[in-house]
């Protein structure tokens, strides 16, 4: 499996025996030494001008490593969608799931229209915010593309 763009400059630094204090104080940059640990163990991506600095300090490609970083942004976005939308059809299952087994057994009771009108319309209350907020996140999701996008524009502008 290929390195992460952050175990590549975790390997690098430590490739030239330099501590996340020397790293910070090399790259010339106001950071905290946290900041880089996220970088180099816990997939945070930094900006395109830090990503140019750091390849440049550690005698990296820089247009690989910008590419390797995207990459990096564009498989935890896509993971995070994925899991957000894994979570919404478990809850849309577990709906059905539900309304099944109320409408199944309604003939039960006569009590239990009531409990099934209140019940439909707790989960007609919980879907309308579920679906409030997945619009929410459909919109936050073409915004960052559309910013994506801008970028990989301002990238290849850089480059040509």
């Amino acid at each position: 499996m290929k390195d992460s763009f952050g175990e590549i400059v975790y390997k690098c630094r430590q490739r030239n025996e330099w501590t996340v204090e020397q790293f910070i104080k090399i790259l010339g940059e106001d950071l905290s030494p946290s900041y880089i640990t996220k970088i180099e163990l816990h997939g945070e991506i930094p900006r395109p001008e830090l990503i140019c600095k750091i390849s440049s300090v550690l005698g990296l490609d820089k247009r690989a490593m910008l590419e390797m970083a995207k990459n990096s942004k564009i498989q935890q976005f896509t993971a995070k969608i994925d899991k957000k939308y894994r979570k919404f059809m478990l809850f849309i299952l577990l709906m059905l799931c539900y309304s099944c087994t109320l409408w199944c057994n309604q003939h039960k009771k006569d009590q239990l229209w009531l409990h099934i009108e209140q019940i439909d319309k707790e989960i007609l209350e919980t879907a309308r915010k579920r679906a409030e907020n997945f619009q929410n996140l459909t919109e936050k999701l073409l915004k960052l593309d559309e910013k994506k996008q801008k970028l990989h524009d301002e990238l290849k502008k850089l480059y040509k």
